[in-house]
């Protein structure tokens, strides 16, 4: 059992990359390089997020599953897919700070998405267009995230199958509420 973090005293100090591992992952490459390639990278993931928006909406169509569950699920995993390869990225290079604030920032970036779609929508705002499924999703993602708040917090090093015991405890509170959203879906 590691000690509890002060929430406001910050974390362990980050280890510097290695020589070998720096060199292999683009540390050579200048600033502006590297901001050019994070910009035409992060727009061919704009273009890309158009696009499967409009293919979300059509397999909602054509299959009548609904475009909550479509766009909770399809689209939801097919947007995760950057950050689950820069999350693997971080862990293979041991900076496990940097996975870990991958998956929370993309959460709360995410967020500040709804007063540009309140903009876009420009009727009302665009919550006023959700139902009991986006209440319910909002939810579920709520308690995930208090589940691995309690993990950070609680920093024991305890583990199943390979997993912290606040990963096994998400996995059967997220299948249990994709079993909730597609009951509110279906009905």
């Amino acid at each position: 059992n590691r000690p509890t973090w002060i929430v406001a005293g910050g974390g362990l100090p980050m280890a510097p990359p290695t020589p070998s591992t720096a060199s292999e992952h683009g540390a050579s490459q200048t600033l502006r390089g590297l901001v050019v390639d994070a910009t035409v990278t992060g727009l061919i993931i704009l273009v890309a997020g158009s696009l499967l928006a409009e293919t979300g909406d059509a397999i909602a169509y054509q299959t009548g599953i609904g475009e909550s569950l479509v766009g909770f699920l399809l689209v939801g995993l097919a947007t995760s897919l950057p950050e689950i390869s820069s999350m693997v990225a971080a862990v293979r290079l041991h900076r496990y700070e940097l996975a870990i604030g991958d998956i929370f920032g993309t959460n709360l970036f995410d967020l500040l998405l709804i007063p540009v779609a309140d903009i876009a929508y420009g009727r009302a705002p665009i919550l006023s267009t959700g139902g009991r499924f986006e209440a319910l999703a909002a939810l579920l993602g709520i308690v995930l995230t208090a589940i691995y708040v309690v993990g950070l917090l609680d920093r024991r090093n305890r583990t199943f199958l390979r997993m912290g015991y606040d990963s096994l405890v998400a996995i059967v509170v997220y299948v249990v509420g994709l079993a909730v959203l597609q009951s509110v879906a279906g009905g």
